[in-house]
C-alpha cells in the first residue's frame, strides 16, 4: 500500500515523537543516576561523622571517607555500546537544543533605559558562558494599571541582527518549544544572589513587575539556587570558569535569574553591545513617518529629557536651564 503525502507526513511525525519520547527518557534516567551517584558520596560523609571516637568504629569511618572520596572524583557514564554518550547531550543532538544551556531572566528594574542597560550586560554575561540568551519581553508601566505589561522582545528590535553577536531565542518561542521538554515544571530553579524578602527563598515572583512578567509565561518555581559568590563580571576575574565548574549546563540546562544578570550602570565592556540592537521594521517606519509627516523640514536632533521627579532633582542639584549659556548639565540622553 502507498502511503498518501498527508499519511507520511503524519507516520514522520510519530517516529518523531517517539525517538524524542525514548531519547528524553534515556537521559533523565542517565542523568537521575549520575545525580544519585554524586549524593551517595555527601551521604558516606555524613554517616561517617556520626561514628564515635572508639578503636573499631574509627575503621569504619575510614572506609566510609575514603569510599566518599573516590565517589566524589569520578562520574559515571553512559554510552551506546561507545558511539556516543546516553544522557541529555543526546537530546541536544536531535533536537537541535544548545548543549550548552540557557539563560533567562526578568528585566525587573526600571524602565526601559536601565532594562536596556541591563539587556547589554545579560548578552555580554551569556555570551562569556557561551549559552543562549533568551530574550525577555520589555516590561512596560500604563497609567492606571495596577500590574506590568510584557511588551515581546522583537516589538521594539530585531532578533537577527542580535544573532549576528551571540546565540539567541525569543521568550515566546523558548517557551513554547524547548521549555516543556528541557525545562519542565518540576524542574523550574530560580537563581539569585541570597534570599530576597521573607524567608530563605529568591521569592521570584513577589511583587511587581516580577510575579506579572513571569506569570504571562505560565512560570512558577519549584526552588531556589544562590549563586553567592559569584558575580557577572567575566572580564576582569575567573568567572566564567567558575560559573560552568558549579553549574555545568549538563546539569543546569536553564539558569533563569530572579533580575538581569548584569551590573548597573552597564559595564564598559558591554557598551558597545549595542550597535547589535537594530530597531524593529515597525519602530523604523513609525519615526520615518514621525520625521516625514510632523517634524519641520531640516536638520534635528533629538534628546531624551527625563521628566517628572528626575527632571524637578536635576533643577535643584544643577545650573538652572535660564543660566545656561553652554549646553544644559541637567540628564540628558541621545534618543
Amino acid at each position: 500500500m502507498r502511503l498518501t503525502g498527508i499519511q507520511y507526513r503524519i507516520l514522520i511525525s510519530v517516529w518523531t515523537m517517539l525517538l524524542l519520547t525514548v531519547a528524553f527518557a534515556l537521559g533523565k534516567l542517565a542523568d537521575n543516576t549520575s545525580n544519585e551517584f554524586a549524593r551517595t558520596s555527601d551521604i558516606c560523609f555524613k554517616l561517617a561523622l556520626r561514628f564515635q571516637d572508639t578503636a573499631e568504629e574509627d575503621v569504619i569511618q575510614d572506609y566510609l571517607v575514603h569510599f566518599a572520596e573516590y565517589i566524589s572524583s569520578v562520574t559515571p557514564t553512559f554510552t551506546a555500546a561507545g558511539f556516543f554518550n546516553v544522557d541529555y547531550t543526546m537530546l541536544y543532538r536531535i533536537t537541535h537544543l544548545d548543549p550548552q544551556g540557557y539563560i533567562l531572566y526578568c528585566p525587573c528594574m526600571g524602565r526601559f533605559g536601565n532594562q536596556a542597560d541591563h539587556f547589554l550586560g545579560a548578552l555580554g554575561f551569556a555570551h562569556g558562558l557561551n549559552r543562549t540568551l533568551v530574550l525577555p519581553a520589555w516590561v512596560e508601566y500604563r497609567y492606571g494599571e495596577s500590574k506590568s505589561l510584557q511588551v515581546p522582545f522583537n516589538t521594539y528590535f530585531k532578533v537577527e541582527e542580535l544573532k549576528k553577536y551571540h546565540k539567541v531565542i525569543t521568550m515566546e518561542k523558548f517557551i513554547e518549544d524547548i521549555a516543556p521538554t528541557l525545562w519542565p515544571p518540576e524542574n523550574r530553579i530560580s537563581f539569585c544572589y541570597t534570599a530576597r524578602g521573607d524567608g530563605n527563598t529568591c521569592n521570584a515572583k513577589e511583587g511587581n513587575p516580577f510575579g506579572p512578567f513571569w506569570d504571562a509565561y505560565g512560570v512558577d518555581f519549584v526552588g531556589s539556587e544562590f549563586y553567592g559568590p559569584l558575580n557577572y563580571d567575566i572580564y576582569h576575574q575567573n568567572m566564567v570558569e567558575e560559573w560552568n565548574k558549579k553549574y555545568p549546563a549538563e546539569r543546569w540546562p536553564v539558569l533563569a535569574f530572579t533580575g538581569a544578570p548584569a551590573s548597573f550602570p552597564v559595564q564598559l565592556e558591554n557598551r558597545e553591545l549595542h550597535k547589535y540592537l537594530k530597531w524593529s521594521d515597525r519602530i523604523d517606519a513609525e519615526a520615518e513617518d514621525y520625521i516625514k509627516n510632523v517634524l519641520p523640514k531640516g536638520a534635528f536632533v533629538g534628546i531624551h529629557l527625563r521628566n517628572g521627579i528626575d527632571w524637578v532633582i536635576g533643577m535643584k542639584t544643577e545650573r538652572p536651564l535660564w543660566k545656561c549659556a553652554f549646553p544644559v548639565r541637567i540628564r540628558l540622553y541621545g534618543s
